[in-house]
């Protein structure tokens, strides 16, 4: 398959741009149709081994920081729901490790779990959804009008 965009001309902005995407995003986003993980240590990441009860298996005897097993998935370009995780996870600034995409933004995203088929029953949102601030009971003396 060939890359189609890279015999486009563009405007300098444009120029700018692609030159942005080869150094930070073509790494996860690339090949000729930007949806192949080129770096193969990254793709391989999205693929931790699962335990037999779903749990992510992790390298033994344990590390600091515990590292999980990774699952070879070299023909699977399926972009792991797991990268998602990670993006969020270090918008937050919750996690120990330094991320290459630590000052790019992000959307936020929300996962959602339904009680029923139909989606018209929420189970959990997650993270949850912030509460709304509790306002105050007490209420205001009404004031005498002349």
């Amino acid at each position: 398959m060939s890359d189609v965009e890279a015999s486009m001309e563009l405007s300098p902005e444009e120029e700018r741009g692609r030159e942005v995407y080869e150094k930070v995003c073509a790494s996860c986003h690339g090949g000729a149709n930007k949806a192949t993980i080129v770096d193969r240590a990254v793709h391989d990441l999205a693929f931790p081994a699962l335990k037999p009860d779903g749990n992510v298996l992790f390298e033994v005897p344990a590390t600091d920081p515990p590292r999980p097993v990774l699952a070879a998935q070299p023909e699977n370009e399926f972009i792991n729901i797991g990268s998602a995780m990670e993006n969020f996870l270090v918008q937050l600034g919750a996690t120990e490790h330094e991320s290459f995409t630590k000052d790019l933004s992000f959307p936020a995203y929300r996962f959602r779990f339904y009680k029923d088929a139909a989606r018209t029953e929420v189970a959990a949102d997650l993270p949850p959804r912030s509460r709304p601030a509790i306002r105050s009971l007490a209420r205001s003396t009404p004031t005498a009008t002349p």
